[in-house]
């Protein structure tokens, strides 16, 4: 299993750099809407509010997001009907799983909202580039 790990890290090496690159900077976009929101707009807010302003902050670090893998990360040759769909079920997918672990990490267990964020985004970082080198955008021979 090690070996695999290791072997799939030498072939995607370049990928990986990129996509760590494109999601740093996603989010820094993310946590920057998330603080803007959070801290200066509506300090005041309650914490079912702040998932709510994770929503936001979230859905505009998908688009930069889609924009960079797209045409940096993974330089898709072409856009089309299905990578579009694929790429939606993921920022959807990905998007319910950051507020749902959000929402548990600090509405139900009371943990610092940084913490979690930072902790989720790991996990979702992981599910993100498997899903986008695999599914959204592989190469797709045929028309």
């Amino acid at each position: 299993m090690i070996r695999r790990a290791t072997a799939f890290a030498k072939r995607e090496a370049k990928t990986i750099i990129k996509f760590v690159v494109v999601g740093g900077t996603s989010f820094i976009v993310y946590i920057g809407a998330y603080t803007l929101q959070s801290r200066f707009l509506f300090p005041g807010a309650p914490d079912e509010a702040r998932v709510i302003m994770n929503v936001a902050a979230s859905c505009l670090s998908v688009l930069f997001n889609y924009l960079a893998h797209r045409f940096w990360t993974y330089r898709a040759k072409e856009t089309n009907i299905q990578q579009i769909a694929w790429y939606a079920f993921v920022a959807g997918s990905v998007t319910f799983l950051q507020t749902f672990l959000f929402w548990i990490g600090h509405v139900v267990l009371g943990l610092f909202d940084y913490l979690v964020i930072l902790l989720v985004g790991m996990i979702c970082a992981c599910y993100t580039f498997l899903m986008h080198r695999y599914f959204t955008f592989r190469p797709r021979s045929g028309g």
